[in-house]
């Protein structure tokens, strides 16, 4: 059915920390977009200049990116 569609499609799309209970659409979007930040950076083993072409931003945009999101730049490959 469409239902059981639309629910495998949320499922896989889902951030890990979903089921958290977020209490608004911004700290949602937040949490999904430091867990991408993050998981970018790792693939990358912590280079930030490649992690931002991935991303699509321009370095000095990821680094504001990542001081907006709490992720420090010495830990940033470990952090996920």
């Amino acid at each position: 059915s469409a239902e059981s569609i639309l629910n495998s499609t949320q499922k896989a799309y889902a951030p890990r920390s979903f089921s958290k209970g977020f209490t608004s659409l911004k700290d949602a979007r937040d949490a999904y977009e430091r867990e991408y930040v993050l998981r970018t950076l790792q693939a990358k083993k912590g280079n930030i200049t490649h992690a931002a072409v991935a991303l699509g931003l321009e370095r000095s945009n990821l680094y504001k990116k990542m001081k907006a999101l709490g992720i420090r730049t010495n830990v940033a490959s470990d952090q996920v």
